[in-house]
């Protein structure tokens, strides 16, 4: 970790692309920073990253929600298969309804 101290105008270079300006210190403890980056770079306040990290709390328990039913629809799709493969194993004669003919139309 690095702290600097700067004055109102001076500038604090992170690389090449990025440079942090003081623009304003007030009375109250609070500061006005200008941050110069290219595009590609994101930059977030810290509440701002909060807010990301619920979304993305929420996103999460979503995608554990959608996994729960997914895991249950495969086990109702098993024991459809399996139910599938009984019945195409028994003897035509065993059957309870014959099964239906394939037309070749």
């Amino acid at each position: 970790m690095l702290v600097l101290s700067r004055k109102v105008r001076e500038r604090i270079l992170v690389s090449e692309t990025i440079r942090v300006t003081v623009v304003q210190s007030a009375k109250n403890g609070r500061l006005r920073l200008e941050i110069d980056a290219p595009p590609e770079v994101t930059v977030t306040r810290g509440a701002m990253d909060k807010d990301h990290e619920a979304e993305l709390l929420r996103d999460i328990e979503e995608i554990a929600r959608m996994e729960e039913l997914l895991a249950k629809a495969r086990d109702v799709a098993r024991k459809h298969e399996e139910q599938l493969r009984q019945v195409l194993s028994e003897p035509t004669s065993q059957l309870k309804t014959p099964p239906a003919r394939l037309s070749n139309s």
